[in-house]
């Protein structure tokens, strides 16, 4: 049986003379990455790989995965949209080598770019994250003009949850449904899929490499230069939304429930 949370939200409607009050916004251009060259430690060799973006064809590029200066490895590719941008999911045909070092290469022409390393272990991981403890849900209304307009964000649900624990490399995603109240169907593609959540501690525990032991999965919330990355249902009364965490190798955790209630602001 799934754990279910019910919240009761009054959604406040943003109108154009309301937000016409706040200045103008001049938003910043994140900027591209080039992955993250911090080499990770014991992983399993059915391990999956997240790109991060999407290669540009008309540049010629492509995603390698390969041993340090080896062959390039044999991967199903897959494309998901996580958090507001685009990525790769590559996933080795056969499992990877054992004890060995590999790395994810940008190939773009004859340039080679760096994006990640990795070395495995020796053995699989077929054991699903584990995801325990309470859930609290909570209604944010849209921000005014006294928050810095590059982190202004609209109306929406914040989802506090114990962080998922896995016994190998860590929770990578966490998928997320979204319906307007209606039972969730597993088997469906998910509305979403989440990487950055927000750890909801001290942030001491982060500067010293300990995990966060909450994090916040937040619903909704576009704000002038913010995107959001699990939209709301429009016009609907409720929803629920049903998470399962996701590790590298793709084994899923059972799944955690939370039922919102939502019932727009009178007009005075």
């Amino acid at each position: 049986m799934h754990s279910g949370l019910w919240l009761c939200a009054a959604l406040v409607a943003v109108s154009a003379s309301a937000s016409a009050k706040c200045p103008d916004c001049e938003c910043l251009s994140a900027l591209d990455g080039v992955g993250d060259n911090v080499e990770q430690r014991d992983v399993a060799i059915n391990a999956r790989v997240i790109t991060g973006t999407v290669p540009d064809t008309s540049r010629k590029e492509r995603f390698v995965l390969r041993p340090i200066n080896g062959e390039p490895v044999a991967v199903k590719s897959e494309k998901l949209h996580v958090d507001t941008y685009d990525t790769l999911v590559l996933s080795p045909t056969a499992p990877l080598a054992k004890n060995t070092d590999y790395e994810l290469v940008l190939l773009r022409g004859a340039e080679t770019i760096p994006y990640s390393r990795f070395h495995t272990t020796d053995t699989t991981d077929t054991t699903a994250p584990t995801w325990k403890g309470s859930l609290e849900a909570e209604f944010m209304p849209p921000d005014d003009c006294s928050v810095a307009c590059s982190l202004r964000q609209g109306a929406r649900v914040e989802i506090t949850a114990p962080t998922p624990r896995d016994d190998r490399s860590g929770v990578e995603l966490v998928s997320v449904w979204v319906t307007d109240g209606a039972s969730i169907d597993y088997n469906k593609p998910p509305t979403a899929h989440v990487k950055s959540m927000l750890p909801n501690d001290d942030i001491r525990d982060v500067a010293v490499g300990m995990p966060p032991t909450h994090v916040v999965i937040v619903l909704g919330g576009a704000g002038p230069c913010q995107q959001q990355s699990v939209p709301l249902p429009p016009h609907a009364r409720r929803a629920r939304v049903g998470m399962k965490a996701i590790d590298r190798a793709g084994n899923a955790s059972a799944p955690r429930e939370v039922e919102v209630l939502l019932s727009a602001a009178k007009a005075k």
